[in-house]
């Protein structure tokens, strides 16, 4: 096998595990996604969106981002082989991430009745709020002991605990929801937050490290680096979690809380199929990115690599989204969230301008341009609120979904030509041609979805979705080669799908 072809395999092993267990996690989480819009009905559904969105923006405040900066930092030391900086990062990141899980915990239990009024208007979600202040101190600790797992590259064991965790989490969820209603609402929640952090803390702790002494200079001095890279990853994911929150408090003041579960709805099953393929790459893409941080050209390949490995796995994706829209709401929620199956197919069409702009705004961060990257997120959050607006001053509903769509058709540009000055990155030949391709897929799809309706788009629409299948398949086997221990287990199979290549 050549290091092209394995370099290819390496992506496409470490993304067939986690997409493996975010496939898995994704069944389950539909399942669970049916159970709840039958339980507790859009209403509902919106609350526990509003209720996670707080949530999160508790948590990202509160971590200041150093479990993504811990991956970087973890990358870095084991590209050098410093297994003494491994140790001091991996015990500096558990105690930090404790003293700020507790620390964000008091800060939300304290605004529980001012975030109840902003919120809802009222002062009748300010117990809920209060008790899952909990969660954010579980949530963090939880992150500090999957950065550490990415750190060190341990893809099984992130996805063991993520398959787990999903399972009974899930279960307890269902279980909460038919035996209180929407009163189950924050039970549900603070359980999951326990299952994680148990199966995260489980796995991490399997891993070897040196056992070093970090006294409070030491403390200082990691945390500095920690924080350092870790207030652009704070950032950006602040601006996620408090544009997450803006949208459904503007949907709330403009229309109603059972809007809010439909958009919910849409953005959680597009968001869910679509992230199984970015987190499946992302779990080793950025570890690797890092260690070759100082090699332009490395870089640039490994970019082109993960690009079209991502193309190719996300497509089907996207276009089983944008063909399969009404269906999927129909099987997974019921008929009175039907206005969501637009919403979905606007959305894919962002999700996929995600999967090939992804790869490029990670280099920043292997880089450690945390100022250009938390700038350059910052602007297009700004963007995207400023796009809401207008969507749904003018379309309404639509609107924000369409607003999804333009802001990626801008900062795609934007991030492609930061990469470029950074990096000297060029598309190469057959990355380039991927995407345009793809692109023109994806787009008459989407116009085919929009004008033909009922039975006969659904048929057309299944054989593009087949036809598009496999020959995704047969690009990851050109790239990968049959010798791949992966490909070579498929292929015993289904040995007729070697006649692809």
């Amino acid at each position: 096998m050549s290091a092209k072809e394995n370099s290819y395999g390496s992506i496409l092993k470490s993304s067939s595990l986690i997409g493996g267990a975010q496939f898995f996690n994704l069944l389950i989480g539909l399942v669970r996604t049916k159970f709840v819009a039958v339980l507790i009905g859009p209403a509902g559904v919106g609350l526990v969106g509003t209720y996670m969105a707080i949530q999160q923006f508790a948590i990202v405040l509160a971590g200041l981002g150093i479990g993504q900066s811990g991956v970087r930092d973890i990358s870095d030391a084991r590209g050098s082989d410093d297994l003494e900086r491994m140790a001091e990062t991996v015990t500096v990141l558990r105690r930090l991430s404790l003293y700020l899980g507790l620390f964000g915990s008091l800060i939300m239990a304290l605004l529980a009745y001012p975030l109840s009024r902003l919120t809802f208007g009222d002062d009748g979600h300010a117990l809920g709020l209060l008790a899952l202040s909990v969660s954010v101190c579980l949530g963090l600790i939880a992150a500090a002991q999957q950065a550490i797992l990415q750190g060190f590259r341990r893809i099984g064991d992130m996805a063991k605990a993520g398959i787990l965790g999903t399972i009974l989490g899930s279960i307890a969820t269902i279980g909460w929801y038919f035996a209180l209603g929407i009163n189950g609402i924050i039970p549900a929640i603070l359980t999951m937050s326990v299952i994680s952090l148990l199966f995260s803390w489980y796995f991490s702790r399997q891993i070897e490290v040196t056992n070093v002494f970090v006294d409070y200079k030491k403390l200082i001095n990691h945390s500095k680096s920690l924080l350092g890279l870790g207030f652009a990853f704070m950032w950006n994911g602040l601006m996620l979690a408090a544009l997450a929150y803006v949208v459904r408090l503007l949907l709330l003041r403009e229309f109603d809380l059972a809007t809010v579960g439909i958009y919910s709805a849409a953005f959680g099953i597009s968001g869910m199929i679509v992230n199984f393929v970015l987190q499946a790459m992302g779990a080793d893409y950025f570890p690797r990115l890092s260690e070759v941080a100082d090699d332009s050209a490395r870089m640039s390949q490994l970019v082109n690599e993960q690009a079209e490995v991502g193309v190719l796995l996300a497509l089907p994706a996207i276009v089983g989204l944008v063909v399969f829209a009404p269906v999927l709401i129909h099987v997974f929620y019921t008929p009175e969230f039907l206005p969501a199956a637009t919403l979905i197919q606007w959305f894919a069409l962002g999700c996929f301008a995600r999967v090939f702009q992804w790869p490029l705004g990670f280099v920043l961060l292997a880089k450690k341009k945390s100022l250009l990257f938390a700038g350059s997120e910052t602007f297009f959050h700004a963007l995207h609120l400023l796009f809401i607006l207008l969507g749904i001053r003018y379309m309404g509903l639509e609107g924000v979904a369409v607003a999804f769509v333009s802001l990626y058709l801008v900062s795609f540009w934007i991030i492609l030509f930061i990469v470029k000055r950074l990096v000297q990155f060029q598309w190469n030949p057959a990355a380039f041609r991927l995407i345009l391709l793809n692109v023109c897929i994806v787009l008459g799809v989407f116009v085919l979805a929009q004008n033909v309706k009922g039975n006969l788009g659904l048929i057309l629409g299944a054989v593009i979705f087949c036809v598009v299948s496999l020959c995704c398949l047969r690009g990851l086997l050109v790239r990968v080669g049959t010798d791949h221990r992966l490909i070579a287990a498929v292929l015993r199979c289904a040995p007729r799908l070697k006649n692809l290549i």
